[in-house]
């Protein structure tokens, strides 16, 4: 999310065994941040842009919110429950949304669905250089 508040929600998959690749995804993730400068951040305490995001909020003194996922008590309902838990608990202004999976999906819909807005980052690869837009 941005401007006001931003929500870090997922995907980023930061495999630590591939430092390239983990350091690339750090340098964009911290690009786009830069870029909408949040004032507040809210993630769903887990690793990939949710610790990236953790980790960007203590360099710049931000304010940083956890919403983990009850995957004990909650089962598999447990990501998409903590996803409009967070929403709704964070009321955020906006969604910045990385390349990910089903639960990206999931907390688009869900940031559409209440009103915020939307930036979907696109990160295009190229063997010599990556490119944020």
């Amino acid at each position: 999310m941005y401007g006001k508040k931003i929500g870090r929600y997922p995907s980023l998959e930061a495999d630590r065994e591939d430092d390239k690749r983990v350091e690339r995804e750090r340098r964009v993730f911290f690009e786009v941040m830069g870029i909408l400068k949040p004032r507040e951040i809210a993630q769903g305490d887990a690793d990939g842009a949710d610790a990236l995001a953790r980790e960007w909020a203590k360099e710049n003194n931000v304010p940083c919110a956890r919403y983990a996922a009850l995957w004990q008590t909650e089962g598999l309902a447990a990501g998409p429950l903590r996803n409009r838990r967070m929403f709704k608990g964070f009321d955020p202004d906006g969604t910045a949304a990385f390349p990910g999976g089903r639960g990206t999906a999931d907390t688009e819909n869900v940031t559409l669905d209440g009103g915020a807005y939307l930036v979907r980052v696109l990160v295009l690869e190229h063997p010599t250089r990556t490119r944020t837009l």
